[in-house]
């Protein structure tokens, strides 16, 4: 029992510091083409449009919502995005991405998040 909490809390810490180091590193993650094309490569893209409503909702929306978002509401998206989720946007659960890097999934969602806070895609 110590042992799976003391393994949970680890991996908890894992994915808070790689949201974290995404966080500050966001702004220099690369241009704006080079993060959509990270988006288009991992797939994200075919669930969610930039402005328009597909099976999941559209990044601006989800940058509107979350532009003030703090490091454990970054951590949390992180994890429905590796883990998947629902409930948050109507009844279309969001599928698991258990290949994509979690330090690679903290970036994208940090990036989605701050084009809410800069106003810009």
């Amino acid at each position: 029992m110590r042992k799976r909490s003391a393994l949970a809390l680890l991996g908890f810490l894992a994915l808070l510091a790689s949201a974290l180091a995404a966080r500050a590193v966001a702004e220099t993650a690369g241009s704006a083409e080079e993060m959509k094309q990270a988006l288009a490569d991992y797939g994200c893209i075919a669930c969610h449009g930039e402005a328009e409503v597909r099976i999941g909702p559209p990044f601006d929306a989800i940058a509107r919502r979350y532009s003030a978002a703090t490091d454990e509401q970054i951590y949390v998206l992180t994890r429905k995005v590796l883990r998947g989720g629902a409930g948050n946007w109507g009844i279309v659960p969001m599928n698991a991405q258990p290949d994509l890097p979690s330090a690679e999934a903290a970036r994208l969602v940090t990036w989605i998040i701050g084009q809410g806070a800069a106003g810009t895609r």
